[in-house]
C-alpha cells in the first residue's frame, strides 16, 4: 500500500519537526505535546471526524474548538468555536471549570451569534450539575460583511486596515455583535461565512503591523524621520493573516473568496475574509472524506469537504502550509496517507500534511 510522500517541501519541515528526536535530546515539558509544527506554528490537539475536534496553538494561546477537551486545552486564554456539534464544543464545560479550578482567567469564547443564548444556557445547567460559577466571556462573531470587487489575492501578503474599525478594542466595540475581535494589541480574529447543517463560521488570525507607506519608501532614514517629526503620518497599519480554520462546512467558502458571491446584476463580490483564509500562512482545512466509498455529492450533502474538492481547488491555496484535519473515522491511518499520496497533485502534496493522531 503507498504511504503519503511527506518528502517534500512543507511535508519534509513537518517530518523533520516531529521525527523522534532521539535518545540524546530531551524534549521541553510543553514540546511533548506538539503534534506539528507547520509556517512557524507548534499545533497540538486532535482531529476525528464525529468524535472530537480541537486545535490548541499555544504559541497564540488559542484554541479552536474544544472537542472532549484534551489538557492541554485548558491553557489556552481565547477559544474559537466554529459550530456547536457535540464533537466541537462538547468539553467546553470542563474547559471553563478547569481554568477556573486552576484560578486562570476567565476565557474568551468567540461563536456564532445565533448561538450564543444556546450556549449560555448549556453552560447554566452544566453550573448547576457542577455546583461553580464557571464564569467566561462570550464573544458574538458574525461574519464581515464586507467585499471587494476588484481585490486580487496575490497583489500582497497584507491589507491595508489603518482607520478602520477593526482597529477598536473589544471595550469599544459597541454592538452586541462583532465582525472581529482583538486578542492583543498585534492579534486580531475575524470570522467567515461556512456551510454545515447548522450555523457555522470558520477564523483567520491577523498579526497588525506598521508598514512605511509606499510614497516614502526610498526615502532616507533621515527624511523620513524629519517627517515623521514634522506631523506627518508616515505608516500604515497592515493585517497580515496568520491562521486560518474552517471547522466543519462545504467546500463553498473556497468559492466565495475566489469567484465571489453573485450580488446581482452579473456582479460577483469577493469575501475578503475568506480570501484571506486562502492566503493564510497556515490553513487548518476540513477534509472528511477522501475516497469514492462517500462522494463528492454526499460530503456536500452532510456539510462536509471530500479531498477531490480541495484537488479540483488547487490553484486558489496560496498558503505556506496546510494541514489537513477531520477525516472521517471510518479510515485507518494508511488509508489516509494513502489517498494523499495517490491523489494529490504535486502543488498541494508540497504544502498539505494530514492530522491523523488518533486514528489506528
Amino acid at each position: 500500500m503507498a504511504t503519503f510522500d511527506a518528502s517534500a517541501g512543507a511535508n519534509k519541515r513537518a517530518l523533520q519537526d516531529d521525527a523522534d528526536p532521539g535518545p540524546h535530546t530531551k524534549l521541553s515539558a510543553k514540546d511533548r505535546f506538539v503534534v506539528h509544527t507547520l509556517a512557524g506554528y507548534k499545533i497540538e490537539g486532535l482531529s476525528v471526524g464525529g468524535q472530537e475536534t480541537c486545535i490548541v496553538l499555544p504559541q497564540l494561546k488559542l484554541v479552536f474548538d474544544s472537542g472532549r477537551c484534551p489538557q492541554r486545552c485548558v491553557y489556552a486564554e481565547t477559544m474559537c468555536l466554529s459550530h456547536t456539534h457535540m464533537d466541537h464544543v462538547g468539553g467546553c464545560g470542563f474547559y471553563i471549570a478547569t481554568r477556573n479550578l486552576l484560578q486562570l482567567n476567565p476565557p474568551t469564547i468567540l461563536l456564532p451569534a445565533t448561538r450564543v443564548t444556546a450556549f449560555a444556557k448549556f453552560i447554566d445547567a452544566l453550573r448547576e450539575l457542577d455546583g461553580s460559577d464557571m464564569p467566561y466571556i462570550a464573544a458574538p462573531m458574525s461574519p464581515t460583511q464586507t467585499f471587494e470587487t476588484d481585490f486580487q489575492a496575490s497583489d500582497s501578503s497584507y491589507r491595508v486596515t489603518s482607520n478602520s474599525a477593526d482597529a477598536s478594542t473589544p471595550e469599544e466595540n459597541t454592538s452586541t455583535t462583532n465582525h472581529s475581535h482583538k486578542v492583543s494589541k498585534t492579534i486580531t480574529i475575524k470570522a467567515f461565512q461556512t456551510t454545515h447543517p447548522v450555523p457555522s463560521q470558520g477564523y483567520v488570525v491577523y498579526s497588525t503591523r506598521e508598514k512605511l507607506k509606499q510614497e516614502f519608501v526610498g526615502k532616507t532614514g533621515q527624511e523620513v524621520k524629519a517627517l515623521k517629526a514634522g506631523g506627518v503620518e508616515i505608516t500604515d497599519q497592515v493585517s497580515i493573516p496568520e491562521v486560518a480554520f474552517t471547522g466543519d462546512t462545504t467546500s463553498d467558502w473556497i468559492d466565495r473568496g475566489t469567484v465571489g458571491v453573485d450580488a446581482g446584476d452579473g456582479k460577483y463580490e469577493i469575501d475578503t475574509v475568506a480570501s484571506d483564509a486562502l492566503r493564510a500562512k497556515l490553513l487548518i482545512c476540513e477534509c472528511t472524506f477522501v475516497d469514492d466509498k462517500c462522494s463528492v455529492s454526499d460530503a456536500r450533502r452532510y456539510g462536509h469537504t471530500h479531498l477531490d474538492e480541495l484537488i479540483d481547488r488547487q490553484l486558489c491555496f496560496q498558503n505556506e502550509a496546510i494541514l489537513l484535519i477531520h477525516f472521517s473515522a471510518r479510515y485507518k491511518k494508511e488509508e489516509i496517507e494513502s489517498a494523499l499520496a495517490e491523489k494529490l497533485p504535486e502543488k498541494l502534496r508540497n504544502i498539505v500534511t494530514p492530522m491523523v493522531v488518533g486514528f489506528g
